[in-house]
């Protein structure tokens, strides 16, 4: 699941506005439409994400679930900080990319893959503070 909403949101993020643009075309929307999706897919995505790694907080760790088990929680402190910090990571690293980081120079060919792998290993550790997070919450 957190796959999906991560490739939903990804699709969202890159997308978006192809989508936008088509649904306005073929329906005859005007370009407020277009604006108005602009701004909507924003919390669209990031309530994507933010369901993903409250999925993965409730059925990834080993503890006991049922009559006395954890219960459900829409908005946890650790996923609400992990996607803070996630979107923090992906636009900063954005950013350096884009500016100062010349991967082709030193990786050649496979510089796009590393870059997503750094991406990629930064996200989970977004997602590990979380669980963090959630743990001390939890404790107290």
């Amino acid at each position: 699941m957190l796959s999906a909403f991560i490739i939903s949101a990804l699709a969202l993020i890159f997308f978006g506005g192809y989508i936008s643009g088509q649904t306005a075309k073929y329906f005859g929307f005007s370009h407020v439409f277009r604006t108005i999706w602009a701004v909507a897919q924003w919390p669209i995505v990031i309530s994507l994400v933010l369901l993903g790694v409250e999925l993965v907080y409730y059925f990834a760790p080993n503890i006991k679930r049922g009559k006395h088990g954890k219960k459900w929680e829409w908005f946890t402190p650790g996923a609400i900080f992990a996607v803070g910090l996630w979107l923090l990571i992906s636009f900063g690293f954005r950013f350096y990319v884009s500016r100062f980081g010349n991967f082709n120079a030193t990786y050649g060919a496979l510089g796009g893959v590393m870059v997503l792998m750094l991406w990629l290993y930064l996200t989970g550790v977004a997602i590990l503070v979380e669980g963090v997070i959630n743990s001390v919450v939890n404790r107290r």
